[in-house]
């Protein structure tokens, strides 16, 4: 294992163009421009794909941990250790970052060395930092060869290296990374995930349009959708085409915004630590308050997301003892949704008093029971159910009615009611009272 250094200094090159590359014409004689243009393209291009379309974060590797190290007690500058383990990341530029070996830090030795930096975020002697672990691309010059050139020249002068490196850079600083998008992006998904499907929504597929080109990170429900709305693909494409290009904030890359950034690290963790200044004495850590990955950013490869998304077939479990997922056998994922599939307010004489979602009415009317039904009604079976709210209301001939769920038939489902405190009332009793009803179904889709 080896520990980062306290100050790395990356020798970086001038990039050219990446949108050109070498034509080449018989006759010509290539130069060091020429090789180092085509190779600037080969590698923007994989980087433009790799920015655009796969994104940027942690792809393996990389856990971060932090530990009391009791070896060095002794020594208060090497007592709070930083470990990040090997590993491999894509940054938001697109290029790849690898890191070789475990790595590792002390964080009272960062802090006396970034004095000022903690003076200007803590104020008094004591109190609570926030420190971000971020990774970086790098590359150094290596394999220095002899080179030709004029006489008398300085030792310098008489090697040049002869391939660029890749490298990284770990660092902790004061100040987050910025990561708009990604930030963006998450609370998008989580608010469309929040969209209900309603049959009654006046929402038409432009309105739903306008109201995502309108989103904002703090933005509130989002409206109901119609079923035949293909209101997923109109969001995504909206994402596409308006949202994502105001999220994307950064310098590299193509069609940059002029609110763009040059800001290519990736975070990997945010610590929060309770450090103290003793009189005369450099910054040190007091206490670990919190070691917080939630806001890093992760890829997951192509083969799990197609795990994850592929239809799975449920085995056969034994009656008497439940079969428990192992290694070989899949897991049946299901997702479930629910949605208003009736409701208004209907007299017992199947009188609507306004309008009706889903032809809610009666189906039939007993002594001291009634019946309700729908349109797309079926007795719930494994992947649905229904949720019954009802309110019955008194008025001069009826008071109190009492209501309760009595069962599923394969009409519709029946409630008993009680009013006035009888035990069963007559069917001219019932259809004198009034019920406001809302019907929801629960469905599970494998």
């Amino acid at each position: 294992m080896s520990c980062f250094a306290n100050d790395v200094a990356l020798v970086g090159t001038k990039t050219p163009d990446p949108t050109r590359h070498v034509n080449y014409v018989q006759g010509m004689v290539l130069g060091v421009d020429d090789f180092t243009q085509e190779f600037a393209y080969l590698a923007g291009r994989d980087q433009w794909l790799a920015r655009d379309l796969l994104g940027y974060g942690t792809v393996r590797g990389l856990a971060v941990d932090i530990e009391d190290d009791k070896a060095k007690a002794s020594d208060s500058l090497q007592k709070w250790k930083v470990t990040v383990t090997s590993g491999a990341a894509l940054d938001p530029c697109g290029r790849l970052i690898c890191v070789p070996r475990d790595q590792c830090g002390y964080l009272n030795d960062w802090l006396k060395g970034h004095a000022d930096a903690v003076g200007k975020k803590v104020t008094g002697v004591e109190g609570s930092l926030d420190l971000y672990l971020t990774l970086s691309y790098g590359d150094c010059p290596t394999d220095s060869v002899p080179i030709p050139g004029e006489p008398c020249r300085s030792e310098s002068e008489l090697k040049a290296p002869s391939r660029i490196a890749d490298d990284f850079l770990l660092e902790l600083s004061v100040d987050p990374p910025t990561q708009m998008e990604d930030e963006w992006l998450g609370k998008f998904m989580a608010w469309l995930g929040k969209v209900r499907v309603d049959a009654g929504s006046g929402v038409t597929p432009e309105d739903f349009a306008k109201k995502v080109g309108a989103w904002e990170p703090e933005a509130a429900e989002p409206p109901l959708v119609q079923p035949t709305s293909d209101w997923l693909r109109d969001a995504l494409r909206v994402w596409a085409t308006k949202l994502r290009p105001a999220a994307y904030g950064r310098s590299c890359g193509c069609a940059t915004t002029t609110t763009s950034c040059h800001d290519e690290r990736v975070l990997l963790a945010r610590i929060t630590l309770t450090v103290e200044q003793p009189s005369g004495q450099p910054w040190r850590v007091k206490a670990l308050s919190k070691l917080d990955e939630s806001a890093r950013p992760v890829l997951i490869h192509l083969r799990m997301l197609a795990q994850q998304l592929h239809p799975l077939t449920p085995t056969t479990a034994s009656a008497t003892t439940p079969s428990e997922p192992t290694a070989s056998q899949p897991v049946r994922v299901t997702v479930s949704t629910i949605r208003t599939v009736a409701a208004g307010k209907l007299r017992g004489d199947n009188v609507a008093d306004g309008p009706v979602l889903g032809k809610l009415r009666i189906a039939g009317v007993e002594p001291g029971k009634i019946t309700f039904t729908f349109d797309g009604y079926a007795k719930p079976a494994d992947e649905h159910q229904y949720i019954v709210k009802v309110l019955a209301l008194s008025h001069a001939n009826v008071r109190a009615p009492v209501v309760r769920f009595l069962a599923y038939t394969d009409e519709g489902f029946v409630l008993r009611v009680n009013p006035n405190s009888k035990a069963n009332s007559t069917v001219a009793i019932l259809e004198q009272i009034e019920f406001i009803l809302e019907v929801d179904e629960i469905r599970n889709t494998p």
